[in-house]
């Protein structure tokens, strides 16, 4: 089993790439769905996006707030992912986990198209999210090093 290596002056061990990867990727996420909620609520009272979207000017609030929940909390758990937090990875492992479940459901429902195509994006990069928190022996010992 491999040891990180630790840093010279905190005795804090070196935060392996892959992980680093997921944070970063789960902090982009964040931001980007924080814009989108932001753009959601701004238009929310335009003709154009009603009718594009066939909603209302209050399920757009609603799902813009919805948005901007789901974009803080990737946010949190990717700085919690950073930080080395063993709730931060079993958080994103359930969400990974859950999204892998509707992929296969979209599978087995729609059996063409884009559902098809998004399912298996979805589902190997949820694998590849659970190998690095999971699979990986430096991702192991970080997170055993801190929690």
């Amino acid at each position: 089993m491999a040891v990180p290596e630790s840093s010279p002056t905190l005795g804090v061990p070196r935060r392996p790439g892959v992980i680093t990867f997921i944070g970063v990727i789960l902090l982009i996420q964040g931001f980007l769905g924080a814009v989108a909620a932001v753009v959601v609520i701004a238009f929310r009272n335009s003709d154009t996006i009603q009718e594009a979207t066939n909603q209302t000017a209050a399920a757009l609030t609603g799902a813009g707030i919805g948005e901007a929940i789901v974009a803080l909390l990737y946010i949190l758990v990717g700085f919690g992912i950073l930080g080395g937090s063993r709730g931060a990875r079993l958080v994103v492992a359930i969400v990974q986990a859950l999204g892998m479940g509707f992929a296969i459901y979209l599978l087995l429902t729609h059996h063409g198209g884009g559902y098809t195509t998004r399912s298996f994006v979805t589902i190997l990069i949820a694998l590849f999210v659970l190998w690095a928190l999971y699979g990986n022996d430096e991702s192991d010992e970080y997170f055993r090093t801190l929690g």
